[in-house]
């Protein structure tokens, strides 16, 4: 079906990636909430746990191998001692040796990950291509941001400063409502006639309704605000280039995908949620773009008259007369160029002045989160404006059980395909990271800091 396309698969990396950004997470929420109850049970303990949970998020985050074993193999001791020494069983029942063991297991098995992960780190050589910023601009620190821009991040400031208050008080309420539950369903009677009389006349259920729908818009009202206060911070293009000297990197897109959502890999209660309130759509942009700011400063063409910036790449705003040669000039300098398949006049000049400018070598085109029949119609607009006659791109996408993430073109101009088994944002930063490194790779010396 496939014929000669090249195809690599990147769920492996992907899913590693995933229970890493979990498990670390996991731990540092565990080394914060469970700090208190150990403290209970003794101050040694309490300082020993939180040490242990607390190194085994930071050696996971930072993929430190053998400190993550040494860790990880801590905390198994430490939870062997906590239930057979301390008789924690006899004071909380079963759900707490439950709890212990499903939370040491999970851990375990993100740590795991650590080392799928470098794997995957080594076989793509990614140390000897990731580099930090090469320094700040040589305009001095009081000229990369104007008076306008002042304003608009004290303005996002202000914003996040509300939003954590609202967010405050939404979790508060829902403690609140948790501590008083015994106080809520005191006398509930569980029968079917106790429970129509509970929601229809108790007042408790009105009460606990009530504080229910006001955390819940709380928190959404919260989640919402810091999202958008994040778009009063994003710097535009000449502030970013002007603080990372490396060559750039550009999103070539069609303006109407800016907001384009992804889904988000489970990070624990948190995500569930915003998920359960609607509050919190992750852009697709802006995935890609943290994948990309590894290899230099990732930037756009904005999207004329907006007032903020979708969150992603840095944006550039131009005027009709001169985006067409603002353009060329940016595919030249771009080290690596990033289309996002779309639908657009625009993104289709673009794309054939890519090919003209025989730039494929550099191009990521990637596959945005959109149903398989969506993707055909785009790809088939690639395949035209990059004179691609090959079709076993559509035949997979037709087909196959795995995702398209990812093409690139090798020597030949021949399109490579990257898969993974979910549409997840995990999937997508390990594919774009994959396809950068194969980029970065074959055109080494082009890909230094000019």
């Amino acid at each position: 079906m496939n014929g000669t396309l090249e195809i690599i698969d990147a769920t492996r990396c992907s899913r590693a990636y995933g229970e890493i950004r979990s498990g670390w997470r996991t731990a540092a929420a565990l080394a914060i909430v469970l700090t208190p109850f150990w403290f209970d049970r003794g101050t040694r303990l309490a300082i020993l746990a939180s040490c242990v949970l607390s190194g085994l998020a930071w050696s996971m985050y930072h993929l430190k191998s053998i400190a993550t074993v040494v860790f990880s193999i801590s905390l198994g001791f430490l939870m062997i001692y906590f239930l057979w020494a301390v008789d924690l069983w006899k004071d909380h029942s079963i759900k707490a040796v439950l709890i212990a063991i499903g939370a040491s297991g999970s851990l375990g098995h993100a740590g795991h990950a650590v080392f799928t992960y470098k794997q995957c780190l080594a076989r793509r050589s990614l140390s000897e291509l990731l580099q930090p910023s090469l320094g700040s601009s040589r305009t001095g620190p009081w000229r990369v941001v104007s008076a306008s821009r002042v304003a608009q991040r004290i303005l996002g400031a202000t914003l996040a400063a509300a939003a954590s208050v609202l967010l405050v008080l939404g979790f508060g309420l829902l403690f609140g409502l948790w501590q008083s539950k015994q106080e809520l369903f005191l006398g509930f009677d569980p029968s079917l006639h106790g429970i129509v009389q509970f929601v229809s006349k108790d007042p408790h259920f009105i009460q606990l309704i009530r504080g229910l729908l006001i955390a819940a818009g709380l928190i959404w009202l919260g989640f919402w605000l810091l999202r958008y206060a994040r778009r009063f911070w994003t710097l535009r293009a000449e502030e970013l280039l002007r603080k990372d000297l490396r060559r750039p990197i550009l999103i070539l897109r069609s303006f109407r995908d800016d907001m384009l959502a992804v889904d988000r890999d489970d990070e624990g209660i948190i995500e569930r949620i915003r998920s359960i309130t609607l509050s919190q759509r992750h852009v697709f942009e802006e995935t890609i773009t943290k994948a990309l700011a590894n290899f230099g400063p990732v930037i756009a063409i904005g999207r004329p008259g907006e007032m903020l910036p979708a969150l992603g790449a840095a944006r550039e705003y131009l005027s009709d007369n001169v985006w067409k040669e603002r353009a060329t000039e940016l595919v030249a300098q771009s080290s690596i160029v990033t289309v996002i398949l779309g639908r657009g006049d625009s993104l289709r000049w673009e794309m054939e002045r890519l090919f003209k400018m025989e730039a494929l070598c550099k191009v990521i085109a990637v596959f945005p989160p959109l149903k398989r029949d969506e993707l055909v119609a785009r790809w088939k607009i690639v395949g035209a404006s990059f004179n691609i006659q090959d079709r076993s791109i559509v035949s997979f996408l037709r087909g196959s059980g795995r995702c398209a993430m990812v093409a690139t073109f090798d020597e030949m101009k021949r399109p490579v395909l990257i898969v993974a088994a979910s549409t997840k944002d995990t999937s997508y930063r390990e594919a774009v990271l994959e396809g950068a490194c194969r980029i970065l790779k074959t055109m080494r010396p082009a890909s230094t800091a000019i």
